[in-house]
């Protein structure tokens, strides 16, 4: 069942009952294909925000448009990897920013850090 779900979920057109469908799915297969879609409902975002997937997470953090609180909620993934996704965004908030100078991990603070010096 969750391969016809996978498939019909890349099909163009796909309704967005069935979006959301597959991203409240158990597989990540059946996640993926909903995440990879280029153009996603905000709900269908929210909720692959909170996959158990870090894999999907960072993919949702990838997307240019996120609707309100689903970036500042990847900003404090558990996962540095989509930490790191976020700090790589252009135009982030600055509350955000500041968040991010002071992540656990120094990757992530170093990206914040570079992006700050090349604005100046």
């Amino acid at each position: 069942m969750s391969n016809a779900l996978e498939a019909l979920t890349t099909v163009p057109g796909a309704p967005d009952w069935l979006l959301r469908l597959a991203a409240a799915h158990e597989k990540i297969d059946v996640q993926l294909a909903a995440v990879t879609r280029t153009e996603l409902p905000g709900d269908v975002l929210e909720r692959l925000s909170r996959s158990p997937f870090w894999t999907i997470r960072e993919y949702v953090a990838r997307k240019p448009q996120l609707p309100p609180g689903v970036l500042a909620h990847l900003a404090r993934d558990l996962d540095y990897g989509v930490r790191l996704t976020v700090a790589n965004r252009p135009g982030l908030p600055p509350d955000l920013r500041h968040l991010l100078r002071r992540d656990p991990h120094p990757l992530v603070q170093a990206v914040i850090l570079l992006a700050e010096g090349e604005r100046g």
